[in-house]
């Protein structure tokens, strides 16, 4: 049945690659994004992740939590941020973080999901601390923190090389890093939607430095009103300054259990409360 649908979706030719474990092309991406047929591309995919991953399924369960809202970067397409000195602006203590951590304890989960805002009046110790309550309170879970975004501002106030930084922060519990941040690898759209964050090859750089300590990271794409298609293809083929890098090695999916609680799941409710369930998070922080 499928077999047909490839046929009448005209997609032989990439269904020939995906069977044969080829990479895609640029124009093969362009040809699935513009293309209509959910179902033969979704087949499509399947039978990617079937060669990999055979009968084989992964669930995680987190628990989200943002640590403050406060952001010194106005991107025009975020509705999280509160500039300093807001008074809608917060920023968690240890001690809450602690608080929102044990008030969900009772329930399994396999990851903690941690982003904030560019908050540049919070000191480097207060990271540290932060990461270390979290596994303090649920050691045995896996703590995915602080996208690369952050990571520039978190290792300009501790004054140290980023190695260094991304070091410090795997020593206190941070096993993982999310993939937000990067939005698009369009230095128009940057320019144009978020400029006061950092660029492209500043967001490559950082991954391929948490790989080489040891901190696998993911990468997530939100493509704002103004990217088109082509650009939401940039980071893996296309022409452009961010065009011209392959994917970091060790760039890996979310760190999950398998099967882990026969639910999928994947931050807090309203990006404050710290509970387990559907994020409605920062965009701009992951």
């Amino acid at each position: 049945m499928f077999e047909a649908l490839i046929t009448e979706a005209g997609l032989e030719d990439i269904h020939g690659k995906a069977v044969a474990g080829e990479r895609l092309s640029a124009d093969d991406g362009r040809r699935l994004y513009q293309h209509e047929n959910l179902p033969a591309i979704g087949f499509l995919a399947n039978l990617v992740r079937e060669r990999l991953h055979g009968e084989r399924v992964y669930f995680v369960r987190n628990q989200h939590l943002n640590y403050t809202n406060i952001c010194n970067k106005s991107c025009l397409f975020c509705s999280f941020y509160a500039l300093p000195k807001d008074p809608e602006g917060y920023v968690l203590s240890p001690d809450d973080i602690r608080a929102r951590m044990e008030t969900y304890a009772d329930i399994p989960i396999s990851e903690s999901h941690m982003v904030g805002g560019v908050n540049p009046k919070l000191p480097y110790d207060y990271y540290l601390d932060i990461v270390r309550v979290i596994k303090e309170v649920r050691p045995g879970v896996s703590l995915k923190a602080f996208t690369m975004i952050e990571l520039e501002q978190i290792r300009r106030i501790a004054r140290k090389p980023m190695d260094e930084t991304l070091v410090d922060l795997k020593e206190a519990g941070v096993d993982a890093l999310p993939g937000g941040g990067a939005e698009v690898f369009s230095e128009r759209v940057h320019e144009e939607l978020f400029q006061a964050k950092s660029d492209s090859d500043k967001w490559l750089e950082t991954a391929r430095i948490a790989h080489q300590v040891g901190l696998p990271s993911n990468a997530t794409m939100l493509r704002p009103r103004g990217a088109d298609r082509g650009e939401s293809l940039s980071p893996h083929e296309t022409s452009g300054t961010a065009g011209r890098h392959r994917r970091p090695a060790g760039l890996h999916p979310p760190v999950v259990a398998p099967g882990a609680y026969g639910h999928r799941t994947s931050a807090g409710t309203d990006g404050a409360d710290g509970s387990p369930g559907n994020r409605s998070g920062p965009s701009h922080v992951g």
